[in-house]
């Protein structure tokens, strides 16, 4: 008597799309299977479930353990200036079956054959149900012999010096560096930056910003190229960013907002000029505006104030920002639009560099995209606790990036009544 491991998951599979497994047996005395599922060291129990037989599988179950690892996985979200970071961001887990048998006879239960599988991995992410059918995972995955896509689906576009930009990858084994190709006015210079834990899953920093910490010149930078790298082999596709350090206009005041996205990486966008609107809860009893006063009557007023009927015993505030995006593009519209609105998780990058989660309230948009009479853009709508500096700034002087508020090396930012002066290092006024 055997089992029959009948279908199976990929090896490197989403883990909130279905993640079915199916077995068979040549008893017919089955009464249901019951499925351990193992982590990575084959010891620690995640889950024990039971497979019952349906009557389209009279001698076999399927079990779907969508439920079960979406609680196990997550995407690690960290906001610092280092090139390359790898994660344990996948789980790998391994599934055991065992047969529990029906004797009419007797009217006893016993244990039948076991079956273990193999180990897979699965992490934080989803494809559509409708390209699931097709799903590759040497496409997202970098193999012995593909070349994968990073982690998101954003389309070439301009990389400014204000956004925060990471590429998450997934990795059974392979990479072993991250190459940045740099397109200068100049020539071409290449950089290249060691994986050296080969963990299954990391990230590549591009923010330009991030790039000056680790020596790269943005000086008469056109463009970059990033890519994975299997020692001189390239294993990934190339991600092109055109690089823009022109400063805003002085009331420009720009916005990185970062979020989760469906694949299991983040993606983020420059968006500018946050306009606030607070709305304040207040919780009130009711009480007697008649007391005695100071002159010993029973009046509405005392020493000149009249008392209140209801009186604020706790108060909140909340403030809901709106910001918008420059021109969009085809590509760039649908991107955005489908990505930030069903993302799980969106941060906002504050003055001091850290991220604070905020709510999206934007809750629907149309994708216009050929049929567009006007230029597109999107208005994002999203909600926060109240009086937070979430502009991002920084100072150019002769095409040179100075610094940024929040480093270890702040620029002055001088208040005027209508716009900002930077000041740099140097003490040029920079607007």
């Amino acid at each position: 008597m055997a089992i029959t491991i009948v279908a199976t998951p990929s090896l490197f599979s989403p883990a909130l799309n279905d993640a079915i497994w199916q077995i068979a047996t040549d008893r017919t005395d089955i009464l249901y299977f019951q499925v351990v599922v193992y982590a990575a060291d084959g010891v620690t129990v995640i889950s024990k479930l039971k497979a019952q037989p349906t009557p389209a599988l009279r001698q076999g179950a399927y079990v779907n353990l969508t439920q079960v690892l979406k609680n196990i996985v997550n995407t690690t979200i960290s906001k610092n200036d280092v090139i390359i970071e790898e994660y344990d961001d996948v789980v790998s887990y391994k599934l055991s079956f065992t047969e529990y048998i029906y004797n009419v006879t007797s009217n006893t239960v016993s244990i039948g054959a076991s079956a273990t599988t193999s180990f897979v991995n699965t992490w934080n992410g989803q494809i559509p149900k409708i390209a699931m059918g097709d799903y590759d995972y040497t496409t997202l995955t970098a193999t012995a012999t593909s070349t994968p896509k990073f982690l998101t689906n954003k389309p070439t576009s301009v990389s400014k010096y204000w956004l925060s930009e990471y590429l998450y990858y997934l990795n059974n084994g392979r990479v072993t560096a991250a190459l940045f190709t740099l397109n200068y006015s100049t020539g071409t210079v290449t950089k290249s930056f060691n994986i050296p834990l080969g963990k299954k899953s990391g990230r590549v920093n591009i923010s330009p910003r991030s790039l000056v910490v680790a020596d790269i010149s943005l000086s008469n930078l056109i463009s970059f190229n990033v890519c994975l790298m299997a020692g001189a082999v390239v294993a990934s596709q190339t991600v092109t960013r055109y690089y823009n350090n022109v400063l805003a206009d002085c009331h420009d005041k720009p916005v990185s907002i970062i979020w989760a996205n469906d694949l299991g990486g983040t993606d983020s966008y420059l968006f500018k000029n946050p306009q606030e609107k607070v709305t304040v809860t207040s919780t009130t009893i009711n009480t007697n505006s008649y007391a005695v006063n100071s002159a010993g009557f029973y009046a509405a007023s005392n020493a000149n104030i009249y008392q209140s009927s209801e009186i604020i015993i706790a108060s909140d505030s909340t403030s809901e920002y709106t910001v918008v995006s420059d021109w969009l593009n085809n590509d760039e519209e649908a991107w955005l639009k489908a990505s930030i609105l069903g993302s799980k998780a969106v941060f906002v990058e504050l003055t001091n560099g850290k991220l604070l989660p905020v709510k999206v309230t934007l809750t629907t948009v149309s994708i216009i995209g050929e049929y567009a009479t006007v230029p597109n853009s999107l208005t994002l709508t999203y909600s926060t606790e109240t009086g937070l500096n979430q502009t991002v700034k920084q100072a150019i002087a002769n095409n040179q990036i100075v610094g940024q508020i929040g480093t270890s090396n702040p620029d002055i930012v001088l208040q005027t009544t209508d716009y900002e002066v930077v000041v740099g290092l140097n003490g040029q006024a920079l607007i």
